[in-house]
C-alpha cells in the first residue's frame, strides 16, 4: 500500500536466544501498564554468568508495514553467521502428497492403506502429476499408546505400523518406485523404548503447566539430541526418507519444564535435531512453530520450512 506518513517499528530479539526473549504481557516488571515490556522471559529460573538478552529496534524509512518486517527480516538473515543459506528440499521444490488429515487415509484402520498408496502414486504419474514426495505420517503409520497426540511410541520404520498398513517400509519404500519420503516423529510416548530400554537421556512434559493438560510426552534431552538424531534419522534414511516434520514445536517448548526455565536449552535441542539433520543431508519441516521458532530457523539450514496449514477432519 501507500506510505501513512506513520513510523514503522520492528522489535525483535537479536541475541542467541530468541526463545527465552518475551513480548512481555502488557504490564512492567513494578506492575505497572507499559507500552513495551519486553526482555528475559519471567519463567527462567537461572541466568549463566555473562547472559545478555539483546533486542533490536528497527525504525523502517518507507512508511509501510510489509516493506518494513521484509527489510528487518533480511537484515536479522544477513546477521546470522548462516546469512540465511538453506539446504535444498524436495517440499520446497516438488508438489507432495500428504496423508496427513488432508487425504483421509491416516484413518483407514480397516483397509490396506499401503495398497492404496501406491496405487494412488501411479494413478497420479499417468494423469502426468508425479509425486514430488509422499509425507507419511497420521494414524498407523507409527505404535502409539500414549495420550500426547500421535506421540510415537515406536517409529514406522522399526516395524511398528498399524494394522492399515501391512507392507513393510523397506517393502514400500521400494514399491514408491524412488518418490521421497518425508515422515513424522513430533514427540514420544512415555513408554517408548527408545528412551525405556536405551541410554538416551530424556525431558519430561509437564500437563499441569497452562494449555498442556493433552500433552503428557518425553523427547530427548538437549545434551544427547545431535547424537540421538543422528541414530535416529539413519534409520528413516534407510527406508527412503529425505525429509523429517516434528509437529508441536509449540508444546515442545510450552509444555517441558526444563526448556521453559533454561536459557538456550531448547535451542540446543533445536540445534541438535537440525545439525544432525544437516549431516545426513536430511531437511526438516518444523509444524505448530512459534514465531521464536522461526527466528531461530534462521540459523538452522536444515530447517527449510514451516507447516501451517489448518487440518482438515
Amino acid at each position: 500500500g501507500a506510505p501513512h506518513n506513520k513510523l514503522v517499528v520492528v522489535m525483535s530479539s537479536w541475541g542467541d536466544h530468541p526463545k527465552a526473549y518475551s513480548s512481555g504481557s502488557g504490564q512492567n516488571f513494578n506492575g505497572t501498564q507499559g507500552y513495551v515490556s519486553t526482555g528475559t522471559s519471567g519463567r527462567i529460573q537461572q541466568l549463566e554468568p555473562g547472559y545478555q538478552q539483546e533486542v533490536l529496534l528497527y525504525l523502517g524509512t518507507s512508511g509501510i508495514i510489509t516493506t518494513t518486517i521484509q527489510t528487518w527480516g533480511q537484515l536479522y538473515q544477513q546477521s546470522r553467521r548462516t546469512k540465511g543459506r538453506k539446504m535444498q528440499d524436495v517440499t520446497v521444490d516438488k508438489i507432495g502428497y500428504q496423508t496427513d488429515n488432508g487425504a483421509y487415509y491416516c484413518f483407514c484402520s480397516d483397509q490396506n492403506c499401503s495398497a492404496t498408496l501406491i496405487h494412488k502414486l501411479q494413478e497420479l504419474k499417468s494423469n502426468q502429476i508425479p509425486m514430488g514426495y509422499l509425507s507419511f505420517q497420521g494414524s498407523g503409520a507409527s505404535s502409539s499408546d500414549g495420550d500426547a497426540p500421535w506421540c510415537v511410541t515406536e517409529w514406522g520404520v522399526d516395524g511398528a505400523l498399524g494394522p492399515g498398513y501391512p507392507v513393510p517400509m523397506p517393502t514400500f519404500s521400494r514399491a514408491l518406485d524412488g518418490v521421497p519420503l518425508q515422515l513424522y516423529a513430533p514427540y514420544f510416548c512415555p513408554s517408548s523404548p527408545y528412551f525405556q530400554e536405551t541410554g538416551w537421556s530424556f525431558v519430561t512434559s509437564d500437563p499441569s503447566l497452562p494449555d498442556c493438560e493433552d500433552f503428557d510426552f518425553r523427547n530427548v534431552h538437549p545434551r544427547d539430541a545431535f547424537e540421538f538424531y543422528t541414530w535416529f534419522f539413519q534409520k528413516g534414511i534407510d527406508v527412503g526418507m529425505t525429509s523429517f516434520e516434528p509437529d508441536f514445536l509449540n508444546q515442545n517448548y510450552n509444555c517441558v519444564p526444563y526448556f521453559i526455565t533454561r536459557v538456550g536449552a531448547v535451542e540446543q535441542w533445536q540445534h541438535g535435531m537440525a545439525d544432525a539433520a544437516l549431516m545426513h543431508n536430511v531437511t526438516i519441516q518444523w509444524c505448530y512453530a512459534t514465531a521464536s521458532d522461526v527466528m531461530n530457523a534462521v540459523n538452522l539450514p536444515a530447517v527449510t520450512n514451516f507447516r501451517v496449514s489448518f487440518d482438515y477432519c
